[in-house]
């Protein structure tokens, strides 16, 4: 049985893998770009995290950004595109890429998550598993073509895309992204009271079901705290079941909604756990962009994706233990949240700072 199962995930490792063409990275003919198509899903925090400011940058090509589902082949000139795909693609899109690969000045793609690790996980849903499976590996599968640009998030990923000989491409958002909209008014929290929130999807189950204990210790040992969490169907009955009163918990909203919602929010502490398995060793930073939005005191895991902190930024291990000590230690100590929130600002602005150097496609 053991033999079988290894045989079965080997199998399906192979379905998995993207495969490699040869000219990977080949030199690129600066004039031929004429301007550069983004296709992804939008709106997206992918995009916005990693290519809307850089694409913006003082001398970067024209671009425009196309949502994966809506792409209309017979709509776009090839000539002079330089198309990267955020991603997702669809077999008809990489058909067209194919059929006009020696008009377009480029073909590129980003990957951030390691997307055979979530899809052979054990958190994400099957109906989800199967979508990133359909959207995010099996239109590559199809590319005849060889990638001028692979792209991906963190050198973990990197290596694991070894073959595609990929280039790291850390976060580097705009400022409009973490500062409070236009017309927002700041939101405070009631003096003495801390509020301490946890925004994260369903993908990570064993994370919620980690916190739970965590947030139940801590809810009993300081009255004035409330905890906030962002919850589907598959953990909402988690966090229903403490039946508290300073437990709020959120559906999830759209990438916009989002941002309206947390737009000029403070909150104190942000909660950033990360279980020790593959799809989590893979992981950008990018977390630190949402507990700076909120001028949060950030807990975060120890773990690839933050080992290169700031400096007071907090970062523990992976055990409830320690994690209930360190969130009280927080609530206790003002000044302790301050200098953390603090670092994990000026990490942001240091990405901020790389938006401004534009993409290097050329």
């Amino acid at each position: 049985m053991i033999d079988f199962r290894r045989s079965f995930r080997a199998w399906l490792e192979d379905r998995l893998r993207i495969p490699a063409r040869e000219q990977l990275n080949s030199p690129l003919n600066e004039a031929r770009i004429q301007r550069v198509i983004i296709v992804g899903k939008f709106p997206n925090p992918t995009y916005e995290y990693y290519f809307a400011a850089r694409l913006a940058a003082r001398g970067m090509p024209r671009y425009e950004t196309i949502d994966f589902r809506d792409f209309n082949e017979a709509s776009i000139e090839p000539a002079g595109v330089f198309l990267i795909f955020v991603r997702y693609s669809t077999k008809p899109i990489i058909k067209w890429v194919n059929a006009n690969r020696s008009k377009l000045a480029g073909v590129g793609v980003f990957w951030d998550d390691d997307i055979s690790a979530v899809i052979l996980g054990q958190d994400a849903t099957a109906r989800y598993r199967y979508r990133l499976y359909r959207d995010a590996v099996a239109p590559f599968k199809c590319l005849k073509t060889a990638l001028d640009k692979v792209w991906v998030s963190t050198p973990q990923l990197a290596q694991q895309l070894s073959h595609l000989r990929p280039r790291v491409l850390p976060p580097a958002p705009s400022d409009e992204i973490i500062r409070p909209r236009p017309n927002h008014n700041k939101v405070t929290n009631v003096a003495g009271h801390i509020l301490i929130a946890y925004h994260a999807t369903d993908v990570h189950v064993q994370e919620h079901a980690f916190l739970f204990d965590v947030i139940k210790v801590v809810l009993d040992a300081r009255p004035n705290v409330s905890f906030e969490v962002y919850a589907g169907k598959t953990t909402r009955s988690l966090w229903c079941s403490l039946n508290s009163s300073r437990v709020f918990i959120k559906e999830h909203v759209s990438w916009p909604a989002y941002l309206e919602a947390n737009s000029g929010r403070f909150i104190d502490i942000m909660l950033v756990p990360l279980a020790p398995h593959r799809a989590n060793a893979s992981r950008s930073s990018t977390k630190r962009i949402d507990v700076a939005r909120v001028h949060a005191a950030g807990l975060f895991s120890d773990c690839a994706a933050y080992e290169e902190k700031g400096k007071d930024e907090i970062l523990v291990p992976f055990v409830r233990s320690t994690w209930i000590n360190s969130l009280l230690a927080l609530i206790d100590q003002p000044k302790l949240r301050v200098s953390a929130a603090s670092a994990t600002r000026k990490r942001v602005e240091e990405m901020i700072e790389l938006g401004g150097l534009g993409l290097e496609i050329k």
